[in-house]
């Protein structure tokens, strides 16, 4: 292999006296190190053309050599009566060593420091020891410490994402080790993970997310028949964020089981379940912008067991059971769809001593019963929400009631803002009383009639209509009142009354 050549730097870069001054017309001349036995230096970079010593450099202190092996320099002045310089130039050190590699560079020869030049400067730090640094005042820090900050991937612990080998332990252990960290995310790169166990989270004191790159491209996939993905226990507070979650086949397992002392935040989560999505127990939960489906009879999309939680944003479907169900504790939902199949059971569906709050919930499914409550003791508060239909086993359907015949309903405006009303043949219809509720607390009472036969609307005692007349509209019409409560008198006082409108 051919010595490589390379440029004597000192003497290319300029010379200078102890004043600074450049060492104008100064002589060199090149030994082997150690001796005064000549070596030959070339002026070109191939080393084809040798130089008669002296070298004579510029008025500006420079000159240009090339040399294949370490060299002794001499310098002096024009006169070669004072000596400027003796010591070693191109010695050979490790950084001085030149790579070629396709996957370095573009295969172009790249010296080893300029290589860990580049490697240091890609980190941003400064020191040497290829720490990263943010920006100007950042703090150095070790690059694996850097990555760790944004995650741990499932990756890192052997786990494939291939959808063809189970990667279960791979995952629990990242898990583990992120809790032996006192908490942080665990990160689903894109890919199929399978899992053939539950995967656990029961330490309280880490509080832990699994995180995936969005949940079209991140997938946890259970393959046992009978075990839940993901299961929390021990008051733990964990996250799950923009991944999808799915169970196998007929699969009795859960998505995601909650119910035994954890707290679950999901966000843009998507749960396509056999049995129940996600069951949120104690410590209560939160879900933002998820999607959530299951298949099994009878099963909920999104079961509330005890404790609070909120559902904001989603879709809930059940093919044949229920989207979301609250069997205990209280459940705020604002705004998204719930959608069960034909043969479902019920949008939402409220248990005995169960609470629901609901606002612009939406009913997008086969089956028209939106919400569904069989129970006395539930409390129900709902406003800007199409169901569609509601069943109600309290007092009847607090949103809307149609009328083909003579009957009467009883208004619920604790549950409800707005009552629609439709009679659609002769008929009398009753509005009973209503329970009391807060000082100046309104509803309205949306009256609508699609038939040119006679109706009747009679109110009870307890509301004082303006006028003394009951509102009339005409058919194809429809009139709204405005009704707030007076809880001295106990009455509803009709504060306002429309013109008959168009329905």
């Amino acid at each position: 292999m051919a010595a490589t050549v390379s440029l004597i730097q000192m003497l290319a870069t300029g010379c200078l006296t102890s004043a600074g001054a450049p060492i104008a017309s100064g002589k060199a001349r090149f030994y082997l190190p150690g001796t005064l036995t000549p070596v030959s230096v070339y002026s070109d970079s191939a080393g084809a053309t040798a130089i008669t010593p002296p070298l004579t450099l510029t008025a500006g202190g420079t000159g240009v050599a090339y040399t294949k092996v370490p060299t002794r320099l001499i310098l002096k002045d024009s006169t070669e009566t004072t000596t400027y310089f003796d010591g070693l130039v191109n010695i050979h050190r490790a950084e001085q060593l030149e790579i070629q590699s396709a996957s370095v560079n573009g295969g172009t020869e790249t010296t080893l420091q300029a290589l860990l030049d580049a490697i240091g400067t890609s980190f941003g730090g400064t020191a040497g020891l290829w720490k990263f640094k943010a920006g100007t005042g950042g703090t150095e820090r070790n690059f694996v410490d850097v990555i760790n900050d944004f995650g741990i991937s499932v990756k890192s612990f052997g786990a494939t994402g291939g959808g063809a080998v189970d990667d279960y332990t791979a995952i629990q252990n990242t898990i583990n080790f992120i809790v032996s960290l006192g908490g942080g995310v665990v990160y689903f790169p894109p890919g199929t993970y399978l899992s053939s166990a539950t995967l656990s989270l029961s330490d309280a004191t880490a509080l832990v997310t699994l995180k995936g790159a969005h949940r079209a491209v991140s997938k946890l996939k259970n393959t046992s028949a009978t075990a839940s993905a993901i299961t929390a226990s021990g008051n733990t507070q964990f996250a799950v964020r923009d991944m999808i979650i799915t169970n196998s086949g007929t699969s009795t397992g859960k998505g995601i089981d909650a119910t035994t002392g954890g707290f679950c935040l999901l966000d843009f989560v998507g749960i396509d379940s056999h049995a129940t999505g996600a069951k949120l127990g104690v410590l209560g939960g939160s879900v933002s912008q998820s999607v959530m489906t299951t298949s099994a009879a009878s099963t909920a999309a999104a079961l509330i067991t005890a404790g609070t939680a909120v559902v904001i944003g989603g879709t809930y479907t059940s093919a044949a059971g229920i989207g979301i169900q609250v069997s205990a504790g209280q459940a705020s939902i604002y705004g998204g769809a719930v959608a069960p199949g034909a043969g479902g059971i019920a949008g939402v569906d409220v248990a005995a001593s169960s609470s629901l709050y609901a606002h612009g919930v939406v009913n997008t499914g086969a089956l028209t019963l939106g919400l569904r409550t069989a129970a006395t003791s539930a409390t129900i508060y709902h406003a800007g929400c199409d169901w569609q239909a509601v069943t109600d086993g309290r007092t009847g359907a607090p949103v809307r009631y149609t009328f083909a015949a003579d009957g009467n309903f009883t208004p619920l405006p604790l549950q409800t803002d707005t009552i629609r009303v439709d009679v659609t043949a002769a008929a009398v219809v009753t509005i009973n009383a209503a329970a009391a509720i807060g000082f100046g607390r309104k509803f309205s009472l949306m009256l609508c009639r699609s038939t040119a036969g006679a109706v009747t609307w009679t109110f009870n005692a307890q509301y004082v209509l303006q006028g003394g007349a009951a509102p009339a509209p005409t058919n194809g019409n429809m009139m709204i009142s405005i009704f707030e409560y007076d809880p001295i008198s106990s009455k509803y006082r009709e504060t306002s009354r429309s013109a008959s409108m168009a329905i």
